[in-house]
């Protein structure tokens, strides 16, 4: 378990530096990263806001997902129920995150363009 548990905790780490790139603004248009739909796609507006108020759940699903690592990489079990549990109460943060930020990218002024 400590390896799938560093890896978690990893993973983790790169969703907050993700999410808090995109609530500073600093998250550039991308197809990588971020909350990415044909809708925030639309514009670098769009995009930018999106990021911006979906940060938070997304933040908190990182550490969810941090926090489960190192509890699987530590705690001496063999089974993966802290991984698991884990992934489940992240990925539900994350998808908040996603689906707020794609309300907050339609309610967006766009300037236009496309990407």
């Amino acid at each position: 378990m400590i390896a799938s548990g560093v890896t978690m905790a990893l993973a983790g780490l790169v969703v907050m530096g993700v999410a808090v790139l995109g609530w500073r603004g600093r998250l550039p248009r991308n197809f990588f990263a971020g909350v990415r739909t044909p809708g925030t796609l639309r514009s670098d507006e769009k995009f930018r806001a999106a990021n911006r108020v979906a940060a938070a759940p997304q933040v908190a699903g990182g550490a969810v997902m941090v926090i489960g690592g190192v509890l699987a990489a530590v705690l001496p079990t063999r089974d993966g129920e802290p991984v698991l549990a884990a992934v489940l109460v992240a990925s539900v943060l994350i998808v908040i995150g996603a689906v707020r930020g794609v309300r907050a990218a339609r309610a967006a002024r766009s300037s236009g363009g496309r990407f």
